[in-house]
């Protein structure tokens, strides 16, 4: 892999040649055809050919086309739409290192299809994705499946089953440099078989609760992956991988530095499928890079950008006091607020326990009681937030019912750190060990973006009257979460987007992904990088019980193990819970148009299921209003269909 100053420079010249990444010629040809096949053969009882013969006749297929469509028949294809990213991705590769940025969502996660997919308005309820029928077999632990024949990646190139197996292929590669992905597929699938190449099955290592979910992977074109090897991490860095979804990223299309447009595939094979013909509107979604989310607000309100959402559950003051304007008053822009049913990112602080005093649990303790969230909460965020409570909140009856976070309060800090033996106040009035003369003081650190600077100061403020000192240390954001991923932090304050219909604990609580195998010279632990787990939480019991989780065969042993979990995760006291949102929030220009119902059931923001449109006559229509002065009914509208009931969180003690 290329040193960081190397990278730097490539990406330098790039910008001042002008050259797109892709015309980077640096690689010569390469075909892994043999390699693969290889492979394959290498490993006869995980991938394995059968005739289509020997599909068992008694299958019963499904093809989940009974629910109903996603999106408005009066959606318009067709025009553009205008946002932002607040720093330019590292990369555009799936997989490896510095892949999982903020801006995967947009280009890959939000896009791509696997062989189903869960309808957004009926939890756990499947439709068609690549796939147009699929069956679970008698043991619970075989899924068939067989291809839409239609279905065909963005380069065109039709999806067969060689491009599953390519998946296979590619994640179980030490090339790939992802860790996360090879224990994945290593670990959770027990092999693959071909039937045809339309037909195949995908066979997991025991049941699971819903066995057709989890054995979804995105097929991966065997063709464009053909010269996928050693130097995969450079030679894919900038050139977008085909999916079979609606949208893809041409080369010309990519600004280093500056911006990125996504285009829509021309005929796509979907687009007049049912659950997808009245999504994905848009011909093209540029991306614009505006590193403060302060300054993309102010862009929007000027017109650069058509809507705006990110950040809108951290920006009260722009939904309450920035909105009372001309545009908004005249009907120009309008703006809506929707109660989601979706997993809340979890947001809070993430102690670093790999660090020296961290490493103390009554530390961890004494710092989640000096956190004031509930005043961040009710000033900062003008009391419009909930609580979190756990670190998977939102996922229904697996989300811990009674569990609530640990409380403000000075005399529970003051015992918990006089437990470790900070027993004294110096005169700054923070706490020390008057055996050692260690002060309690900490590195927070947190995006060079105001609001979380706003967070940092009053938690603090706050944390002083525990006699604890945070230094706050404002990185550019894909430098912080680089850092936090070298877990080099010692406090951050960071959040994990969840997704349906299931908890995780395996990426962020297993010893797995704390520290490796094998330990450093001195004989210390060394830590493990790059993955998910940035408390560095390593508990053995717990370990224990994540692994009978990822193991459990039925949705009681889901929820009864996942709750065990959550309480020694609160135990662990290595994750401050800091807030969560029951809605998401977005202002648009009113050319911007969406479903009568607004969004779907489950959607983290409203852009994720594209079910949004563009009227190029209204945005004519608007332009023209704001010349001649012509005004539109105001727009403030509210969707709470999906509202659910949050438990009250207990009140502070500030004594």
């Amino acid at each position: 892999m290329k040193s960081l100053p190397v990278l730097f420079l490539l990406i330098l010249a790039l910008l001042q040649s002008g050259c797109s990444p892709a015309s980077d010629d640096r690689f010569p040809p390469y075909d892994n055809a043999a390699e693969a096949a290889a492979f394959y053969g290498s490993k006869p009882e995980f991938f394995r050919t059968f005739p289509l013969t020997d599909l068992p006749a008694d299958l019963k297929w499904e093809n989940g086309m009974d629910l109903p469509e996603i999106g408005s028949e009066a959606a318009i294809k067709g025009g553009s739409i205008r946002w932002f990213m607040a720093s330019f991705p590292p990369c555009l590769r799936p997989y490896g290192p510095d892949a999982n940025s903020s801006f995967r969502s947009e280009h890959h996660d939000d896009i791509y299809l696997t062989q189903t997919n869960l309808h957004p308005n009926f939890p756990g309820q499947h439709i068609p994705g690549v796939c147009d029928r699929w069956a679970l077999g008698p043991d619970r632990k075989t899924v068939y499946f067989h291809i839409d024949p239609s279905a065909r990646f963005t380069t065109g190139n039709p999806i067969t089953t060689a491009d599953f197996f390519m998946t296979f292929y590619i994640q179980l590669s030490p090339y790939t440099q992802d860790p996360y992905g090879q224990n994945y597929f290593s670990t959770k699938f027990a092999g693959i078989d071909k039937y045809d190449d339309l037909t195949f099955a995908v066979r997991l290592p025991e049941p699971r609760p819903d066995s057709v979910y989890f054995s979804q992977i995105p097929p991966m074109d065997h063709l464009f992956y053909k010269e996928f090897g050693p130097d995969y991490i450079q030679r894919y860095q900038w050139r977008k991988d085909p999916s079979a979804g609606a949208y893809t990223i041409l080369p010309e299309n990519v600004k280093i530095g500056r911006s990125i447009t996504l285009t829509r595939v021309r005929d796509w094979w979907a687009k007049d499928r049912k659950y997808y013909k009245n999504r994905f509107n848009v011909d093209s979604i540029q991306f614009e890079v505006i590193q403060n989310p302060e300054k993309a607000f102010e862009a929007f309100l000027a017109g650069r950008l058509d809507f705006y959402h990110t950040y809108l559950d951290r920006q009260p003051w722009n939904w309450n006091e920035k909105l009372d304007g001309e545009a908004y008053q005249n009907g120009w822009i309008e703006r809506a607020q929707f109660y989601n049913d979706y997993p809340r990112p979890s947001q809070g602080l993430y102690l670093n326990c790999s660090k020296p005093l961290l490493s103390d649990v009554r530390v961890r303790r004494g710092l989640q009681h000096s956190m004031n969230m509930q005043r961040v909460i009710d000033v900062e965020l003008k009391g419009e937030m909930d609580r979190m409570r756990t670190n998977n909140d939102g996922f229904g009856r697996f989300t811990h019912p009674t569990l609530q976070p640990p409380v403000f309060s000075r005399e529970l800090a003051t015992a918990a750190f006089a437990g470790a033996g900070f027993t004294e106040r110096g005169p700054d009035g923070i706490l020390k060990n008057p055996a050692t003369g260690q002060r309690l003081s900490f590195e927070l650190g947190i995006r060079s973006r105001p609001q979380e600077q706003r967070y940092a100061l009053r938690l603090k403020e706050e944390a002083l009257k525990c006699g604890v000192e945070l230094r706050i240390e404002s990185l550019d954001p894909s430098a912080q979460f680089k850092k936090v991923l070298q877990k080099q932090h010692e406090i951050a304050l960071a959040g994990w987007v969840h997704i349906p219909p299931y908890p995780k604990y395996w990426e962020g609580f297993h010893t797995d992904n704390a520290y490796e195998k094998e330990k450093n010279p001195d004989g210390s632990r060394k830590v493990k990088t790059n993955t998910n787990n940035i408390s560095e939480t390593s508990n053995p019991e717990l370990d224990v019980l994540i692994d009978q989780h990822e193991k459990a065969q039925t949705l009681d042993d889901l929820e009864k193990l996942g709750h065990r979990i959550e309480e020694m995760i609160a135990a662990e006291a290595s994750f401050v819970p800091a807030w969560a949102t029951p809605w998401h929030r977005t202002v648009y220009w009113r050319w911007v148009r969406w479903p009568a119902d607004f969004n779907v059931r489950a959607s983290e923001n409203p852009a994720q299921a594209h079910v949004h449109w563009v009227n190029e006559d209204m945005r004519r229509e608007t332009r023209e209003a704001m010349t001649t002065g012509k005004t539109f009914p105001v727009q403030d509208l509210n969707f709470d269909q999906y509202r659910a009931k949050t438990p009250a969180s207990p009140a502070n003690n500030e004594n």
